[in-house]
């Protein structure tokens, strides 16, 4: 039996194109620590319609990941973000 979605009454999203600056904080890397080769996560509401959002700006301005691919699945949107979060690193 497939699951049933519940009835929401979440606001629409904008329509238009939109530019957004986030500032986040990233640690210095620790020696000898875990390094995740995988993310499995669940999203809400809010966040797929994000991370559609992303997608679809991504995909329209045809960007491309660091190997020369271009962005084509959800997977490909969380890996140019964090190629983006490495890049803007003063030190790798």
């Amino acid at each position: 039996m497939a699951k049933q979605q519940k009835a929401r009454t979440a606001k629409p999203a904008p329509t238009t194109d939109a530019k957004v600056s986030i500032t986040l904080t990233v640690a210095p890397l620790k020696p000898d620590v875990y390094l995740s080769d995988h993310v499995d996560v669940h999203l809400n509401h809010d966040q797929r319609i994000a991370l559609r959002r992303i997608y679809d700006g991504l995909h329209d301005q045809a960007a491309k990941l660091a190997n020369g691919r271009y962005i084509q699945t959800n997977g490909d949107v969380v890996r140019h973000i964090l190629e983006q979060v490495y890049a803007g690193l003063s030190t790798h």
